[in-house]
């Protein structure tokens, strides 16, 4: 269970559109993480301190749609969220992870980073798609279109379903102690039209995975936490 999202939202003069009338989206973001209420210097992770404190928390751009264009500018009425997450600490895990799982066959490479895609349902019954990094990325900027495509080109989401909130922040399962988690340097670029055709991929034969995606919530037993959230 998420007990906080401290997090900034990005906007776009574009939004909502129709994901298949995303041409480009660029997102940008540097961030810090550590134990105690002193921000660190942009890019730095006390991961030693984290690990003391057993803090569980991810770093992700979020992001909601819908068919319908009102529902996809309110979080609590979208059937679709996408997140991309480019950090990962402790116990946090997707919705869809499955311990005994070592990587699904949904995978694509933005720059030099490798995604791996997870689905599941949050408590509303939202759909839930998840991008995680395979390594901490404390400066991001990528073009992400691509995992935007992989899902409706191989219709796991309606292409005419409107992207309509971006946000970027931290979720917080459970700290001992204060956490501060600084962003800074965040930014969004949409470049609205036909969407061009990317080599995204297709969806593998689960028949030929060892490991096949499962549609589950996550099993990690997470419990309270107290983030601070600095914005420089």
């Amino acid at each position: 269970m998420v007990h906080s999202y401290p997090h900034v939202k990005l906007t776009a003069p574009g939004l909502p559109t129709p994901l298949s009338n995303i041409s480009a989206l660029v997102l940008s973001a540097q961030w810090s993480m550590g134990p105690g209420s002193k921000p660190r210097p942009a890019r730095v992770v006390d991961h030693d301190g984290l690990t003391n404190d057993g803090t569980s928390a991810n770093v992700a751009f979020d992001m909601f749609a819908d068919r319908d264009v009102a529902k996809a500018l309110n979080e609590q009425t979208a059937e679709t969220e996408i997140m991309i997450w480019v950090g990962k600490f402790g116990h946090a895990e997707p919705l869809g992870f499955d311990a005994n799982m070592t990587k699904t066959c949904f995978t694509q490479t933005i720059g030099d980073a490798e995604f791996v895609l997870y689905q599941g349902h949050n408590e509303r019954g939202t759909d839930v798609f998840t991008w995680v990094a395979s390594a901490n990325q404390t400066t991001f900027t990528a073009e992400i279109s691509p995992l935007l495509q992989y899902l409706w080109r191989n219709g796991l989401v309606s292409a005419k379903s409107h992207l309509g909130l971006v946000s970027f922040g931290s979720e917080a399962y459970h700290s001992e102690g204060t956490v501060t988690f600084s962003a800074s340097e965040f930014d969004m670029d949409l470049v609205a039209g036909a969407a061009p055709k990317l080599a995204v991929g297709h969806l593998c034969s689960l028949a030929a995975s060892t490991n096949p995606p499962q549609w589950l919530f996550s099993s990690a037993i997470i419990m309270s936490a107290t983030l601070l959230y600095l914005i420089s």
